[in-house]
């Protein structure tokens, strides 16, 4: 059974994938707050335990704004495949 807590772990994923290049920051705090965290969220997403495991480009969806990203808890072990929509584009 998923737990409120889970839903909202599941949600600043979601929220993590507008992120670029997660994977090239160690820290992520640049991007992450690109993405629209704030500190405390960033913070909390390291202390998590989550990183990027990898990330599509944009190139692929011929500039949609679409992107997956799959990341790791390095905690737990769990693996979340994340996806964003259009991302600036209406």
């Amino acid at each position: 059974m998923t737990t409120t807590q889970q839903y909202l772990d599941y949600s600043l994923l979601s929220f993590a994938a507008y992120g670029e290049n997660l994977q090239e920051n160690s820290k992520n705090s640049v991007q992450l707050k690109k993405a629209g965290f704030t500190q405390s969220q960033v913070d909390q997403f390291a202390t998590d335990g989550w990183e990027e495991v990898d990330q599509s480009k944009d190139t692929l969806y011929s500039s949609s704004g679409f992107s997956a990203t799959l990341f790791h808890n390095t905690q737990t072990g769990e693996y979340v495949f994340a996806n964003r929509g259009m991302e600036g584009q209406l």
